[in-house]
This record gives structure tokens, sequence and C-alpha cells, in this order.
């Protein structure tokens, strides 16, 4: 017999598809962090442009934040793994 409710919390408890539905969770889940990944990574490349155009603060500032935003994506991924 299954409760439709935990009995000390009273959060809903799903029975059967709960495995299914965790990795359609999963998986929408990874393919937003490759999506910040990739935007980190432009923003990034965008930084190594400037800099060979010669224009420093542009570069540093692209840097930083496509390296900061490429890195939360890493660890955002790497958090909600689960594994």
């Amino acid at each position: 017999m299954h409760a439709e409710a935990c009995s000390e919390c009273g959060y809903p408890v799903t029975v059967g598809n709960d495995v299914a539905a965790r990795r359609d969770l999963a998986q929408n889940a990874d393919t937003e962090y490759k999506l910040v990944q990739l935007l980190g990574a432009v923003v990034f490349a965008a930084g190594i442009i400037a800099a060979f155009a010669e224009s420093p603060i542009a570069a540093t500032v692209a840097l930083i934040i496509g390296g900061a935003t490429y890195l939360s994506g890493l660890m955002g991924a790497w958090w909600n793994s689960g594994d």
C-alpha cells in the first residue's frame, strides 16, 4: 500500500514514474547548464578578440565575466547532477 503524501511532512508522493520524472528533470537541468557554459565560452572568446584588438578594459571585463559564467555553469551542472 502506497501513501499519496508523506506521513511526516505531507509532501505529495508520486508512485511509478518517479524515476523517469527525475531523469527528465536532470536532463533539462543539464541542458540549461550547458547553455550557460556556452554563453560563458562565447563571452570569454569575445574577451580574447578584444585583447587582440588592443582594448584592454573590454578584454578584461569580458574575460572575467565569461570565465565566471562558464565556471558557474560547470559548478551548477556538478551540483545538480545527482551523482
